[in-house]
């Protein structure tokens, strides 16, 4: 619909995209644990729910015996308890077969319990406002802020945010492209991502980011929330005034001294045709340490070191061939196989013995190889699966073609995974 819009209209070029990222100071020590506790007791809808307890099974990796020839893996055993309401009576054959697992097993925990809304809301109040913490020897109870730590707070803080967006970022920015806010021949993109405390705003619209910018870094003291303005980037003039009685100005990641890239959550975003990098700033990929575990195949153990810190890098966000140009996703695969060879060289000399087997280290790198193309691949076969829930022949033909151009595109990540490798290995600076 836009790309009629802007053809009618005679535009060619893409429109220009101005971006925002704001990062919340100290965000789970500012929430406002009453203000929080308001938006959970209405979140929490249902009077009583049940929850399921069941476990599934699935294989692990495999590893290599000592022989380095046979494969052997583990199998384990993860216990799940969703919440459903207390209504909910489906058999659980049936909430397996909806699970998004794949080569699982599934066994039934058969006892189940219940709760109430009123219960989970006693919990939720005791987590909240009975937090006791020990500085210094000295005892105290927290009355701002939400426990650091729990495996609730990430959640809280999501909930407690996701409101705030509701509230106070939708009124100063109405949806975009709304009837009866703006005339039908709007032709506006924008969106709004937040990882826990870590805004991005992209927009067409310069004076919808200018907007946001204000808003943000304004502060809100309803939700306790203020922004660290050095963290702040903005690819164009804020004009919010924040640049006074000594407050330095927002970062311009578009300056001639900058890299023109938006560094966001581990990710380099170009905001001309929004191509996705991954940040290698951070030195502590370099950083390893192998304490050696005698329980484990050495061979196993030595690759998955080396491969720990690039399996996040296998997303779709930096290979799927719908979002990036070809250039890209080389780029992208070429710096994450050099990372995983510097690594290599690395955690080779902290290895605990001396005679170094160059068997050993060549199955190795073979090794790490077929894992990365295993998860570029599983990667980007979940696309697949979500694309292609009919039957072939009921596939839409547009459907069909997409599913063939990602398979073929995968094909040639396997291709370029090998090759690149191998080249990652030889660029090596040599001792």
């Amino acid at each position: 619909m836009c790309a009629e819009r802007r053809r009618s209209s005679g535009e060619t070029e893409a429109p220009m995209a101005y971006c925002v990222t704001v990062d919340i100071e100290r965000c789970f020590d500012t929430i406002r644990p009453r203000k929080l506790y308001q938006v959970l007791k209405k979140a929490i809808r249902e009077d009583e729910y049940l929850i399921r307890k069941h476990w599934v099974g699935q294989q692990g990796s495999a590893t290599s015996s000592s022989k380095g020839s046979d494969k052997s893996s583990s199998f384990f055993f993860k216990m799940e308890r969703p919440a459903f309401s207390s209504g909910d009576l489906r058999g659980f054959e049936e909430l397996a077969a909806q699970s998004k697992k794949r080569n699982a097993m599934f066994v039934d925990g058969v006892l189940y319990d219940y709760l109430t809304k009123t219960k989970a809301l006693q919990l939720l109040k005791e987590h909240l406002f009975a937090n006791v913490v020990q500085i210094e020897g000295q005892v105290y109870v927290q009355k701002c802020g939400i426990p650091q730590g729990s495996v609730l707070s990430t959640t809280l803080c999501n909930i407690y945010y996701a409101h705030f967006e509701q509230r106070v970022l939708r009124k100063r920015l109405p949806e975009v492209c709304d009837p009866s806010i703006v005339p039908l021949s709007c032709c506006q993109h924008e969106e709004l991502l937040r990882y826990t405390d870590d805004f991005l705003y992209i927009t067409t619209d310069l004076k919808r980011a200018r907007t946001f910018s204000e808003v943000m870094h304004h502060g809100n003291d309803e939700y306790g929330c203020s922004v660290n303005l050095a963290k702040s980037q903005v690819n164009f003039d804020p004009n919010t005034g924040s640049n006074t009685a000594g407050q330095p100005a927002v970062a311009r990641f578009d300056a001639p001294d900058a890299s023109g890239c938006l560094s966001w959550c581990g990710m380099l975003i170009d905001p001309v045709n929004l191509q996705i990098y991954s940040n290698y700033d951070n030195s502590a990929l370099l950083q390893a340490s192998i304490p050696f575990n005698e329980t484990k195949a050495a061979q196993s153990f030595f690759v998955s070191k080396v491969v720990s810190p690039i399996r996040q890098r296998w997303h779709p966000l930096y290979f799927d061939p719908e979002l990036l140009a070809v250039d890209t996703i080389q780029v992208n695969l070429f710096q994450m196989l050099c990372l995983a060879a510097h690594r290599f060289t690395i955690l080779l000399e902290m290895l605990p013995f001396v005679n170094h087997d160059m068997q050993f280290f060549h199955e190795s790198v073979h090794e790490i190889l077929a894992k990365t193309t295993k998860g570029i691949h599983r990667s980007l076969h979940l696309g697949l699966e979500t694309d292609t829930q009919q039957e072939p022949k009921a596939a839409p033909k547009k459907q069909r073609n997409r599913s063939s151009k990602q398979a073929y595109q995968a094909q040639k990540l396997q291709v370029s995974v090998g090759w690149m490798g191998f080249h990652g290995w030889r660029v090596l600076p040599k001792k």
